[in-house]
């Protein structure tokens, strides 16, 4: 295989990972922030008893990317591969683009209900993922 053709490809996954990996770093500073705030009342920090919106939002924007990023990279690789990799680049930039969007729409709190607004990275999301899943089935039927 010639990895030249599939350069664009490359540094979409590249950047992904670094986003991800931005998405963990910020979860990781809101625990240590939160594991401080409970040392200085004397108390044990427990992650999963926290009820602190902060750490809802960090959480959240983590685990919706990692929900997302086995079918994203799947569907970015196969349209590559099978329809085009100028045109997974793309797509694949836009998925990574709303997916970067998500904590900026979200904001440094979550309360109890998502927001609505999320629907704009949302829905941006799953477009450029049925675009480059579409594209493969129709390659695939052709």
């Amino acid at each position: 295989m010639d990895w030249i053709a599939y350069t664009g490809p490359i540094w979409v996954s590249i950047a992904t990972v670094v986003v991800y990996y931005g998405f963990l770093f910020r979860l990781m500073r809101v625990k240590i922030r939160l594991a401080a705030q409970c040392r200085s009342k004397g108390e044990v920090f427990d992650r999963y008893a926290c009820d602190d919106p902060g750490l809802r939002a960090a959480d959240r924007t983590q685990l919706n990317m990692l929900e997302q990023l086995p079918v994203f990279l799947l569907a970015l690789w196969l349209h590559a591969w099978v329809v085009s990799a100028e045109s997974a680049t793309i797509a694949g930039a836009v998925w990574l683009g709303a997916r970067a969007m998500y904590p900026v729409i979200l904001g440094s709190t979550l309360d109890r209900d998502i927001p609505r607004r999320l629907w704009v990275s949302t829905g941006l999301g799953y477009a450029a993922l049925w675009f480059m899943i579409g594209g493969v089935v129709l390659a695939l039927v052709a």
